[in-house]
């Protein structure tokens, strides 16, 4: 709290942000905290360093010098910054997430201008071998969706030129399942909504045919030589081995977004009692 005394009253200035964060977390049942971490293979916090925060060992490697720059809480050396041309992230593990049938990824992204890129590549750019492809653009989906590369099956989408907005922080979610035995569904997730599904009638789990990088920032193309760079800003990723369901989305983007709230002011006479409702 912070309190300025001008002509006699008190101007009180009230910062909600962390008593608001901590109300919401309260407010929820007890696996609301828990599923952070309940399934999760990786994590990238990108806060001055690039290794995997779980512990599991899928460290990132940083290529051509990408550097830190301003998360999407105003924080300084703690969202990673690619430059669209040679920067990007190998996580050290060349068959990530190989056999998984339901998963859920997590990128907060903010473009630099429109240039398209991928968010999480997984795979080497063969036509229809990429495991996990999220390249997306000012015209949507670009590439997008996850494969089985021994089907050489996978669940795609496009459009949806919503998710672009230049020099803003957004939060993209893919979440893929298994649904009974013969179907598969992709959803995807901006700030929190449901934006784009698509199901195929057959069961298609993330699957590699060989071994292939996996990179945030860019995709490894040895055969076409283009590695689809991003240009821009990438934080908090997160990979799951399990579907989120909707609310468990919605969650997550409640509990790592910011806090927008305009400082409550009022003037009251000096002395006088004040209180303070929180809803």
């Amino acid at each position: 709290m912070k309190t300025k005394f001008l002509c006699g009253k008190a101007v009180i200035i009230v910062l909600l942000r962390q008593v608001l964060l901590v109300l919401l977390l309260s407010s929820q049942p007890a696996y609301c905290q828990s599923f952070l971490t309940d399934g999760l293979v990786a994590y990238f916090p990108f806060d001055g360093g690039f290794n995997d925060a779980t512990g599991h060992g899928n460290d990132g490697i940083n290529f051509g010098g990408t550097i830190f720059g301003t998360d999407r809480l105003g924080n300084t050396n703690s969202a990673a910054s690619f430059n669209g041309t040679t920067t990007y992230v190998r996580i050290n593990n060349n068959r990530f997430m190989d056999g998984t049938s339901n998963l859920t990824i997590s990128v907060w992204y903010r473009f630099v201008g429109s240039q398209s890129g991928q968010l999480v590549g997984l795979g080497d750019s063969r036509l229809g071998f990429d495991p996990v492809s999220t390249r997306i653009g000012s015209g949507g989906f670009e590439d997008f969706g996850v494969t089985d590369c021994v089907l050489n099956a996978r669940t795609g989408l496009s459009g949806h030129r919503e998710i672009y907005t230049n020099s803003v922080w957004r939060q993209l979610v893919l979440v893929h399942s298994q649904i009974g035995t013969s179907n598969s569904a992709s959803v995807v997730y901006l700030q929190g909504s449901p934006i784009a599904t698509n199901q195929v009638s057959q069961p298609i789990f993330l699957r590699f045919d060989r071994n292939m990088q996996a990179q945030i920032g860019a995709m490894d193309s040895p055969f076409f030589g283009n590695n689809q760079h991003w240009l821009g800003d990438i934080d908090e990723v997160r990979f799951y081995n399990r579907a989120f369901s909707d609310s468990e989305v919605q969650q997550l983007f409640a509990f790592e977004a910011p806090v927008s709230v305009a400082p409550a002011s009022a003037s009251v006479n000096y002395g006088s009692p004040v209180t303070f409702t929180a809803t």
